[in-house]
């Protein structure tokens, strides 16, 4: 048996930027405070796989569908002039 750990894999991560209302956001940080931690990634993260873990509709649908849908990337550069386009009619 080594007498060192192996190091753990890692997991390639995405950045999301979501708009949540103001009070679920405030109970987000005193449930991050009840853990003893000021990561707000780690309680998001835990949250959502606490549901996909939880809900056995969903894991049916995921059995039924092991395809992902390919959705339209929309970059910020295009959103942002697509925003501005508008504004001159």
């Amino acid at each position: 048996m080594p007498l060192l750990k192996p190091p753990e894999p890692v997991i390639a991560q995405r950045r999301y930027y979501v708009r949540i209302e103001e009070p679920l956001a405030l109970t987000m940080e005193r449930y991050a405070e009840f853990l003893g931690t000021d990561n707000l990634d780690h309680v998001v993260s835990q949250a959502v796989q606490f549901i996909f873990k939880r809900d056995s509709q969903f894991k049916s649908w995921l059995e039924q569908n092991p395809q992902t849908t390919p959705k339209p990337v929309r970059s910020k550069a295009s959103s942002k002039r697509t925003a501005s386009d508008g504004d001159g009619q």
